[in-house]
């Protein structure tokens, strides 16, 4: 009789779970779809759309005087006149309208970004208007970001459904969306890489994300730097992710360390890649680093990253172990970034937010698995 009893309630339970799921999903896909739609319609026109224009145009047009004249056309006719005035302002844009080889020699810090300049040039390519190119690739990344955190979560709940509309509606996550930059599709790659490992899925798989991440935004090499380094000396969880011969080690180590050397000059810039470390170009005076390191701190200090910060040394010694050591691992990637590359901005480190948010609501979600066992093994 209580077998009976028992299969009957775990039915009831388990028809009552995909209909939860089935309902949640749904709603959230319909809600998100709409929201990155409206965003869609209003993008922030920031200056970087005219650069990556540039660089996605030099790939079929090698005079640069032709590639200029062009971007500036399409901003001209395709840019509303507050944006574009806005785009025109200060001595440094105005210079890049009037003179076409400066604007030339500034694509190069910009040509770094393959991944980014690829696939604003595909959906080119597909017809999108090249300007429009420049932000749908973001708001495209901020749907895969939303879906993908949303199915992350497992339990495709209410408090699933809130905490995604809470991702989703972020201000950093709605920036990163309307701006055309690398930076939201960097943060999907690395979401990626995190859900890879602590979901043990094939090496292979892993380090092919971070290939696709260092391709996003070159500083991505950071925390790929910081992955093997772990993966060599430490155990997340088993012997799959990190005991690996050393002949690997040195060679993914020589690979990596190539790519941040050479990749910059393979993508047009002849001078060397190393500029684009801020340390490095304040080392001739330490005293401008040490300011601009002291000022990006206390920078921190007042922005929301003090709270994620808190909570996750709040909640460390509760989580697994393989959480505790993907979020050391993140940690000390944000650590040296923050030391290379000594001006904060969120939108760099929403990744880092955004899985604080998924660690901590697994935390709750098997506590609350757990008492709801509980009381079913009562009820039967």
């Amino acid at each position: 009789m209580y077998d009976v009893m028992n299969s009957e309630v775990i039915k009831a339970k388990s028809k009552e779970k995909r209909f939860s799921h089935y309902y949640w999903s749904i709603l959230f896909v319909l809600i998100l779809t709409l929201w990155t739609g409206y965003l869609a319609q209003r993008p922030i026109y920031n200056w970087d759309m005219i650069a990556y224009s540039g660089v996605v145009l030099s790939y079929s047009n090698d005079s640069p005087q032709d590639v200029h004249r062009q971007v500036y056309e399409m901003v001209d006719n395709e840019v509303p006149s507050g944006n574009r005035d806005y785009l025109r302002s200060g001595e440094y844009r105005l210079r890049c309208e009037r003179d076409s080889d400066y604007y030339s020699n500034e694509l190069v810090f910009y040509q770094v970004k393959p991944l980014y300049t690829m696939l604003v040039y595909g959906l080119n390519q597909l017809g999108v208007p090249l300007l429009k190119s420049t932000y749908l690739v973001s708001i495209l990344s901020y749907w895969l970001i939303c879906i993908f955190c949303f199915f992350w979560l497992k339990r495709m709940n209410l408090i699933a459904f809130l905490l995604s509309l809470l991702i989703m509606f972020s201000f950093p996550m709605i920036s990163l969306a309307t701006y055309s930059t690398p930076d939201c599709l960097s943060t999907l790659c690395l979401l990626l890489i995190y859900e890879a490992v602590l979901n043990r899925r094939n090496l292979i798989l892993v380090w092919g994300l971070c290939a696709l991440a260092v391709l996003a935004r070159i500083d991505n090499l950071i925390f790929a730097m910081v992955f093997l380094v772990f993966s060599q000396f430490r155990n997340i969880h088993s012997p799959w992710f990190f005991r690996r011969s050393h002949f690997v080690f040195v060679g993914l180590f020589l690979v990596l360390i190539g790519s941040f050397f050479f990749l910059p000059a393979l993508l047009g810039d002849p001078a060397d890649g190393l500029h684009f470390f801020d340390l490095l170009a304040h080392f001739k005076s330490w005293i401008d680093y040490s300011d601009l390191l002291r000022e990006s701190f206390f920078a921190i200090i007042d922005s929301g990253m003090m709270v994620f910060v808190a909570i996750t040394v709040i909640t460390y010694k509760f989580l697994l172990p393989s959480h505790q050591s993907l979020l050391k691992i993140v940690l000390i990637g944000m650590i040296l970034r923050f030391i290379l590359f000594p001006a904060f901005q969120e939108r760099f480190f929403i990744h880092f937010e955004i899985l604080t948010y998924i660690l901590l609501f697994n935390l709750v979600d098997t506590k609350i698995n757990k008492s709801s066992k509980d009381e079913l093994n009562a009820l039967v």
